[in-house]
């Protein structure tokens, strides 16, 4: 869902919208009329590609790297799309099936050398050989975990100038599926570049849960100005 792709199965083109089997989205060989299509119909194709590089770095195109937008492409896992019945913290405790996990335990200092590490905690130490750091950006920013020794500069400089984008989804409920149960997924053409990220892509959850669910994808400007709206209009 990266980027502009093109595949023989994908999309469908037309004024009414983009409409996906569940493959990757892109523009469909097949649908693309022999003769060029009308300005206003190839703008709105156009934009709505744009608005998925936007929904792909959480940010507009103008805050977004033409070098680097795409460097994660490499190490996404390859294959159609597919949903995680239940949701995805299920591949979360499969893996710590066995683990001992310690709660209330915040690391306040992370002490690292050749022989390996300790991370100090309120009350008690924890020694292994390596630690795996996720921490979010925000702890990272604000100092809330000491390292020893520093962070190389580089690794600071790259915290610091980082910061965090936006993405909105809203989830709609419905009577039914008027959709069918038979599609993962479907875009919507923009009506005006402005307004391009603006519910461009659905997600169904009736194939998998069976209940009449959308979820509509907020992107680029679009999602930015649903963050100012009040909550009683959000």
């Amino acid at each position: 869902d990266k980027g502009v792709e093109t595949s023989d199965k994908g999309v469908e083109t037309s004024d009414k919208g983009v409409e996906t089997s569940g493959g990757d989205v892109g523009a469909s060989k097949s649908s693309v009329p022999s003769s060029s299509p009308p300005p206003s119909s190839a703008r709105r194709l156009f934009d709505w590609h744009l608005a998925n590089v936007e929904f792909s770095n959480s940010d507009t195109l103008d805050r977004s790297s033409f070098r680097h937008w795409d460097q994660d492409d490499p190490h996404e896992m390859q294959g159609s799309h597919c949903f995680v019945p239940g949701g995805h913290s299920r591949w979360v405790h499969r893996l710590c099936e066995g683990l001992p996990i310690f709660y209330d335990s915040p690391v306040r200092e992370l002490c690292y050398g050749s022989s390996g590490v300790v991370a100090h905690c309120d009350g008690r130490s924890f020694s292994a050989d390596a630690a795996v750091v996720t921490l979010p950006l925000g702890v990272l920013q604000a100092g809330s975990v000491t390292f020893s020794p520093a962070l190389p500069p580089r690794k600071s400089r790259a915290i610091a100038r980082m910061r965090f984008g936006t993405l909105n989804k809203v989830a709609l409920l419905f009577p039914r599926a008027f959709w069918g149960d038979q599609i993962d997924m479907f875009g919507r053409l923009p009506s005006s570049s402005v307004s391009r990220g603006e519910a461009f892509l659905f997600y169904s959850s009736a194939g998998l849960s069976g209940g009449a669910v959308l979820i509509a994808l907020m992107a680029g400007r679009a999602a930015v100005e649903h963050e100012k709206r009040p909550a009683a209009e959000a």
